[in-house]
Formats: C-alpha cells, sequence, structure tokens
C-alpha cells in the first residue's frame, strides 16, 4: 500500500517536473530570441517548417509503429504500466526523437538545392530560413518531447524493478 502510494506520488511529482521543464524551456527561447534581436514576427516562425518537421515524424511513426502503440507511448507518463510497455515507449521515443532530425536533415538539403538554383539575393532569404528552422525545430521537439518523456520512462523502469 505505502509502495503504491509513492509510485502515484513519483508520478505527480515527474508531470510537476515535466511541466516546469516545458516552462524553463519556454524562457530560454523567448529571451534568447529577444536578446538576439529577433523578436517573434512572421520571419522567425515558419508554418512550413513547423509542419514538415513536427507533424511528418508523427505520421511517419504512427504508420510504421502503429496508432495504438503511439498513444499509449505518449500516455505512459500518466499511469502505471508494466515494464514492458516502458520499454516499448522508451524504444519509440529513441526512434522517435532519430526521426525528427532525420526529416529536418532531409528538409534542409532540399531547401540548399532550391537555394542552388536561385538567381537572385531576394530569394536566399527563405530558403537558408527553413534550412537553420529546420533544425531548430528538431531540437526543441527533442528538448520538449523526446527527452522528458525518455527521463520519465527511464525513471518508471528504475522504479518498477
Amino acid at each position: 500500500m505505502i509502495y503504491t502510494i509513492a509510485i502515484n506520488y513519483s508520478g505527480v511529482f515527474m508531470k510537476i517536473r515535466y511541466f516546469i521543464s516545458l516552462a524553463f524551456t519556454l524562457i530560454v527561447l523567448v529571451f534568447t530570441c529577444f536578446v538576439l534581436g529577433l523578436g517573434f514576427n512572421r520571419w522567425f516562425l515558419d508554418l512550413y517548417a513547423a509542419l514538415i518537421v513536427i507533424i511528418s515524424p508523427l505520421i511517419f511513426m504512427g504508420i510504421l509503429y502503429g496508432w495504438k502503440n503511439m498513444r499509449s507511448a505518449f500516455s505512459v507518463i500518466s499511469g502505471n504500466y508494466d515494464k514492458k510497455d516502458l520499454l516499448s515507449a522508451k524504444t519509440f521515443f529513441e526512434i522517435y526523437g532519430i526521426t525528427v532530425f532525420l526529416i529536418a536533415f532531409i528538409a534542409s538539403v532540399l531547401s540548399f538545392i532550391a537555394l542552388l538554383k536561385y538567381q537572385t539575393r531576394e530569394e536566399f532569404g527563405p530558403a537558408i530560413a527553413l534550412i537553420a528552422e529546420s533544425f531548430l525545430y528538431a531540437g526543441i521537439l527533442n528538448l520538449v518531447i523526446v527527452i522528458p518523456y525518455k527521463i520519465i520512462i527511464k525513471k518508471k523502469i528504475i522504479t518498477s524493478s
């Protein structure tokens, strides 16, 4: 009984830590943007790069890993799961983190190829921005979702042993 209460308390504590890490990441990103003078204008937030880097890996993983298994991996931080489910979720997030960076790399290479085709100086900006933003969004996604989930899952595996 006491062990069950400790696990539930630990689960709530992990969720609180997760949300604190999200808030900290947001504060660091906003601070960095304003220190660099970027602000938040339409040139900084590129919807196409965000869709490519955020949505594509989810669809890719949903198709290959299975939609049910993907939902299970994302819901592992809320609830008690057995070791098999935790290991499955750990594998999912390891592959998902790699997939995000590979899709960002492919988008950047395609943007670089398009950049080489442009002749005027005005057309360089959007292509270079897409190259940089793809990796920016991949890094943020890994920092906000993949790494915290992997830490939470590893802690749950350790406490379930």
